[in-house]
């Protein structure tokens, strides 16, 4: 081998060991310090009504097994801007009379609410509804119950 080879070879070595010293070697050396200051938000904690659900399948349908007595009483949240005014039933189905928008809207009850809101049990005087959109259950009361009057 030539002393030209040689001499690019050594310096080749050298620069990867510099490198690697720098890049390995000194970030145990440096430490930096910052401090962000994070507003702090109470959120409401989910986690209350929660089921562990073990074997789940991709494949199999899950049942929402939800125990419905004394809802109101277990805190779930409200739904604002809706209220409640009422169902019918006859040979087709139930349909649900709700006020969105300060207008009277009527719901098959296989039909979400607003796009949103599956309706799980139809009571006298309210609606427990899952919000897809959260995943959470949720009140729909009627005016009679303690709703917003119009």
């Amino acid at each position: 081998m030539n002393k030209k080879f040689l001499l690019i070879l050594l310096f080749i070595i050298i620069l990867f060991a510099i490198v690697f010293y720098f890049l390995m070697g000194n970030n145990s050396k440096v430490s930096t310090t910052t401090t962000n200051i994070i507003p702090k938000r109470t959120y409401r904690n989910l986690t209350n009504n929660f089921i562990m659900i073990e074997n789940v399948s991709f494949f199999d349908p899950y049942l929402l097994n939800v125990n419905f007595s004394d809802v109101s009483g277990k805190g779930y949240p409200l739904v604002n801007d809706i209220k409640f005014l009422g169902y019918y039933q006859d040979n087709v189905g139930k349909y649900i009379y709700v006020i969105e928008n300060n207008d009277i809207n009527k719901y098959n009850s296989k039909d979400l609410i607003s796009q949103r809101y599956y309706i799980l049990k139809i009571m006298d005087y309210q609606l427990i509804v899952l919000d897809t959109n959260e995943g959470t259950i949720k009140l729909i009361i009627s005016n009679s119950y303690g709703g917003n009057q119009l």
